[in-house]
């Protein structure tokens, strides 16, 4: 089995969080688990932080606020590069709180971790970032259905490492430029309800303009710009981009979850209050 570490920034992550924390854990064990806390608050975070650092999670409480939030890829970096240092990991990935890994099999997707060790056991050594081609988004409308989420995210073997950006989409080996395709995808639990969508959109956003200027978001391209489009919407809208075409019915996911011990919700995003 190969040997990765998972290093992530989260901040009140309730819904997500030990869902993430037990499905990479059976992946990769929690010892290779890193956490950048960012100032969490939320009293059943911090008892789930506290309880899997226990089962031997990396958990650092050093980084909070927003200025560490914007510097997110840069720390994520520099835990990676320890880790590089020091040896005994054989990839890495930097990722977020809503990305689970999963590897693709036909249309669907695999989680087994036999699987998913044995195609990372194909690219050990590779000198090129690893390139996770696409994602599973949730469908918040749809329990266990995802939409096709074109978003390219990175992942490296050791000694490749050299830096991320703060989304881990770009090139970021120092061995050798361009990306290597993979079979590594993601299920991305991006979508929640609508208030809670647009708290976060706002808590994330980067941007030069105020989230609050509709007219300049409307013409907005830069820094967050991704997140434009939902701050511009009113929960119809928001809801309305979802219907039944082009959704893939994926309930192994949350089916494993279960199993692990950590049912998730349909994402508990769509109707929490």
């Amino acid at each position: 089995m190969v040997r990765a570490a998972c290093v992530m920034m989260q901040r009140d992550e309730r819904v997500l969080l030990e869902p993430w924390l037990v499905w990479h854990g059976a992946l990769f064990g929690y010892r290779n688990l890193y956490v950048l806390d960012n100032g969490s608050t939320d009293p059943g975070v911090l008892l789930t932080l506290a309880l899997y650092a226990g089962k031997g999670v990396r958990v650092n409480y050093a980084r909070p606020g927003r200025a560490n939030y914007l510097r997110k890829g840069e720390l994520i970096g520099a835990v990676i590069r320890t880790l590089q240092a020091r040896g005994g990991h054989d990839f890495f990935f930097p990722t977020d709180c809503d990305e689970f890994l999963l590897l693709r099999d036909g249309g669907g997707v695999c989680v087994a971790p036999e699987a998913l060790h044995a195609h990372l056991a194909t690219l050990a050594g590779e000198a090129r970032t690893l390139r996770i081609p696409f994602q599973f988004a949730n469908d918040p409308t749809r329990p266990d259905h995802y939409r096709h989420f074109d978003f390219v995210k990175t992942f490296y073997a050791a000694g490749a490492f050299a830096w991320t950006d703060h989304g881990h989409h770009k090139d970021g080996s120092r061995a050798r430029a361009g990306f290597r395709d993979t079979e590594v995808l993601h299920a991305h639990f991006h979508h929640r309800a609508f208030a809670e969508q647009v708290a976060l959109a706002r808590r994330k956003w980067h941007g030069s303009v105020d989230p609050d200027d509709k007219a300049a978001l409307r013409d907005y391209v830069g820094d967050s710009m991704h997140l434009a489009p939902l701050l511009l919407m009113d929960a119809a809208q928001y809801e309305a981009q979802f219907n039944a075409a082009g959704a893939v019915h994926l309930p192994a996911i949350r089916a494993r979850l279960a199993e692990l011990g950590a049912p998730l919700p349909w994402p508990g995003l769509a109707k929490e209050a």
